[in-house]
């Protein structure tokens, strides 16, 4: 008989607990409408977002932590080849001294092209290029 009891009570919290539950959901559906639902759009400026985030502050850092090295030799390479080309412009070189100013200046130039492509490997090779370029798109 104890047995019988505890089976009968059990399927009696049972089913209490399904009425209830029922009632319960009857109760939140009932409920009328608000009105249509309102469509809303929004935009994101991903780009401001991952300039933002600080992930993209710590690559930034990094990028330029690599590369302080290589833009203070480019910015004394540009610094030579300003001068070179002043003292050749003011000068009155002729024949082959004024070839050699302007061979001068080009071999100037054409290091710093190779020290600009220098730099692009290493950021590459690093994965911080795409940190380091600026979109253009506005």
């Amino acid at each position: 008989m104890n047995r019988r009891t505890t089976t009968l009570a059990v399927i009696g919290l049972l089913v209490a607990v399904y009425v209830v539950g029922r009632l319960d959901a009857a109760r939140f559906t009932a409920r009328e409408p608000a009105g249509p639902a309102q469509t809303r759009v929004g935009f994101v400026n991903l780009g401001k977002v991952f300039e933002n985030s600080n992930k993209a502050k710590a690559l930034k850092r990094e990028a330029e932590n690599l590369l302080a090295p290589l833009k203070l030799k480019a910015d004394n390479l540009k610094k030579t080849i300003a001068g070179l080309e002043e003292k050749l412009a003011n000068s009155k070189l002729t024949g082959a001294h004024k070839e050699r100013w302007e061979k001068a200046i080009v071999d100037k130039k054409r290091e710093l092209e190779d020290l600009q492509t220098d730099a692009n490997k290493k950021l590459k090779k690093d994965g911080l290029w795409s940190c380091t370029k600026k979109s253009t798109r506005r």
